[in-house]
């Protein structure tokens, strides 16, 4: 992942698929069997933003800033679902990818599609980056 504080036009695509486990020390014990080892525990904190009532999550998009514990990895990251790219039926859902600025910035374009109003690139860069250096609405962003 690039840094916050660089924009990169790298979209991707994740699939992501979720199961029930009941018992997750038989995964566990199925796993060590298999001669597997945790060679890397990463904790991530994400900061998750909307808007009032929520514009965003109804329309399957989300809008986070993530960090990595430990790690100077801190960056925007907006998930895209919509009938286009979702697989239905199956349990799977497939969702766009965008980082960096970019997301911010595809973010601002979403919520003016439904304001009517022009997005304001300039400001979604310098907000971004002074939110990721300050805090947001109170909060201070780790």
């Amino acid at each position: 992942m690039a840094s916050g504080s660089t924009s990169t036009s790298k979209q991707t695509f994740e699939v992501e698929q979720k199961f029930i486990i009941s018992d997750p020390t038989v995964i566990e014990n199925q796993l060590k069997e298999l001669g597997m080892r945790l060679s890397k525990k990463k904790v991530m904190v994400d900061w998750y933003f909307d808007t009032e009532p929520p514009t965003l999550s109804l329309r399957d998009v989300w809008l986070r800033y993530r960090s990595q514990e430990g790690e100077n990895q801190r960056q925007w990251e907006l998930k895209k679902g919509g009938s286009d790219v979702n697989m239905a039926g199956n349990g799977t859902t497939v969702y766009q990818e965008i980082e960096g600025n970019d997301a911010v910035h595809e973010c601002l374009k979403i919520l003016s599609s439904f304001t009517n109003e022009k997005p304001d690139a300039t400001a979604a860069s310098s907000s971004s980056a002074a939110a990721a250096a300050t805090g947001f609405d109170g909060y201070s962003i780790p």
